[in-house]
């Protein structure tokens, strides 16, 4: 195995060959960062997608979670605290 460096941009000077490493490199980050930005895009407009495809009295129900019904009732005059 030698030690010699593969260029793959053809037969340049260093310099030229150090800019154009660092400008591939770059936009293969720019890219895999704009494929996940999108993807997350995409996941959330499909969420929304399948929202709408509800009925709407899925949409009118009461909430499902644990705690919900604390927050749904009003406070009276002995829930207050001083």
């Amino acid at each position: 195995m030698s030690d010699e460096h593969i260029n793959l941009l053809g037969d340049t000077s260093q310099r030229q060959r150090l800019f154009g490493e660092a400008l591939i490199l770059s936009l293969r980050g720019a890219a895999i960062g704009a494929a996940i930005f999108f993807g997350i895009g995409i996941f959330f407009w499909l969420i929304a997608v399948v929202g709408s495809l509800l009925p709407p009295e899925s949409k009118e129900a009461l909430d499902p979670t644990p705690w919900s019904y604390i927050i749904e009732q009003p406070l009276d005059d002995t829930t207050r605290s001083a």
